[in-house]
């Protein structure tokens, strides 16, 4: 089995299996499958197997989630966002095709991800009800918008420690900690039972985001950043790191061991845990 390939052929059926117009259909589809990091897909597959999840199921989360993400991004290269020209080493979709398509097609793929879950025979009704529910409260006007805008507010302004922290929580430490509720959901399981798990999925999403801000400081992106200097940054990674060696020790050892391992090799390439 190969899981990316049967993500990527997930969306690709979604896409060709609708009635879209060829331009949405274009950009979506090969924005969506193209070279990108796959790294939320990868920790919904980590996750569930961990949890015993049949595969068909992960390889359907993890369709919605990519979708999900691409969306996200198309509007985030915006020039009126943080205009970004390239996008998994290719041009952006508002500059491959115009800022209309990017837009419209970002529309597209939030609503197909939902209809994708209604349509989805492995999904019970109350699954479907809960992944829709969890999707408009992560991505909703509480969640990442409320995020973006601040991002947008405050870029170029000396923000302290917790005012970035809370920014990147909201644009991508919730998104991670989505997978969770997502994997838990298709178990039929309640929020609470791995509340310690989901803080460390939120965690590990904001170690990453902060991750990003420094090589963009390094590369001298200085647009891209909410850090003030690297030394802030630094400071920022550190402590999120301590909060996720806190959780850690915490969870299971087992899923432990496994996160581990996953934050070093692919959130972060870098070992930053032992």
């Amino acid at each position: 089995m190969n899981y990316i390939k049967d993500v990527n052929d997930g969306i690709k059926r979604i896409v060709n299996n609708n009635n879209v117009n060829n331009t949405i259909k274009y950009s979506l589809s090969e924005f969506s499958v193209s070279a990108g990091k796959k790294i939320r897909s990868k920790l919904i597959l980590t996750y569930g197997n961990y949890c015993n999840v049949p595969y068909e199921l992960l390889v359907d989360l993890g369709v919605i989630v990519e979708l999900l993400h691409s969306s996200t991004l198309m509007l985030d290269d915006l020039p009126c966002m943080d205009n970004h020209l390239k996008r998994r080493n290719n041009d952006s979709v508002h500059i491959k095709y115009n800022e209309s398509t990017a837009i419209l097609s970002s529309f597209a793929g939030l609503l197909l991800s939902i209809e994708d879950i209604i349509k989805t025979p492995h999904f019970t009704d109350n699954n479907k009800n809960m992944l829709i529910k969890t999707i408009c409260n992560v991505f909703g006007p509480s969640g990442m918008i409320s995020g973006q805008v601040l991002d947008l507010e405050n870029k170029g302004k000396n923000l302290d420690l917790k005012e970035i922290y809370d920014i990147f929580k909201l644009k991508t430490g919730l998104f991670f900690g989505l997978i969770i509720d997502f994997v838990d959901i298709v178990q039929n399981k309640t929020k609470s039972e791995n509340n310690l798990v989901k803080e460390l999925f939120v965690e590990c999403g904001c170690l990453y985001q902060v991750k990003d801000d420094i090589v963009d400081f390094k590369n001298k992106n200085f647009n891209d950043v909410l850090i003030a200097d690297l030394a802030q940054g630094i400071e920022l990674k550190e402590q999120t790191k301590l909060k996720i060696e806190k959780l850690l020790l915490k969870i299971d050892f087992e899923l432990s061991e496994i996160l581990i391992k996953f934050i070093n090799e692919v959130i972060l390439n870098e070992n930053l845990f032992y």
